[in-house]
């Protein structure tokens, strides 16, 4: 059985501690109810930081690292330079909402390194993507690991992709879904395996905390 769970903590960080491996040291202290999977810093005053965030509590294995987990990379690394440009998106944002309008600054960022990593909807809109070749877009999680060095990322053509379909109430709407997905095989050569389809329906309701942020709740995630 899986439950997620949404609760406010602080904790004492003084300012001239708060890197992230000092933060992540001391919300890791702090009698959490399961593992976090989405952190917001929704306060700073004086020596205290106050945070909303959301945490999972599943008797499953972790399939990622946990936020908390730092793996420090090695600065003297002869490897190519990689930055990363975060935009925020989506509802209430002012720019890189839903129509690529960060695409000029994400690619005059990415001239100035070997490879930039954002997220999706700073460089796309709707059909229409314009980002360079050396930009590679992740969504926020794999961001979030790849800047705490819990994974790397290699540019290569990717082998496979999973898709995973939710159980809907008419058989029509899954044949449509499955039609979608040979014609991505059949045309774009893509390589689409597995596919898996929900044994019911993954309900999803938007909500927003007290502090205006964007959450949401969910049921039917086992």
């Amino acid at each position: 059985m899986s439950q997620i769970y949404t609760k406010d903590f602080e904790i004492e960080c003084p300012p001239q501690e708060r890197t992230w491996y000092k933060i992540s040291q001391r919300i890791s202290e702090l009698p959490l109810p399961g593992v976090p999977i989405r952190l917001i810093l929704t306060a700073a005053q004086e020596n205290t930081l106050t945070f909303e965030c959301s945490f999972i509590d599943t008797d499953k294995p972790p399939v990622w690292s946990s936020l908390l987990d730092i793996n420090i990379r090695d600065r003297n690394s002869t490897k190519p330079f990689v930055a990363v440009s975060i935009i925020p998106t989506g509802v209430r944002a002012e720019i890189g909402g839903f129509a690529g309008d960060a695409t000029p600054s994400t690619n005059l960022l990415a001239s100035a390194c070997d490879y930039l990593v954002t997220n999706p909807n700073a460089v796309t809109a709707s059909d229409i993507y314009f980002a360079k070749d050396n930009v590679l877009y992740l969504e926020g999680n794999l961001i979030c690991q790849l800047l705490l060095g819990n994974i790397g990322v290699i540019p290569e053509k990717r082998k496979n992709i999973a898709a995973i379909i939710e159980k809907p109430k008419d058989e029509r709407f899954l044949n449509n879904v499955l039609n979608a997905l040979n014609g991505l095989r059949a045309v774009g050569g893509i390589n689409i395996d597995p596919v898996i389809v929900t044994g019911g329906a993954v309900e999803t309701k938007c909500t927003y905390s007290q502090y205006g942020n964007a959450s949401g709740e969910l049921s039917g995630i086992d």
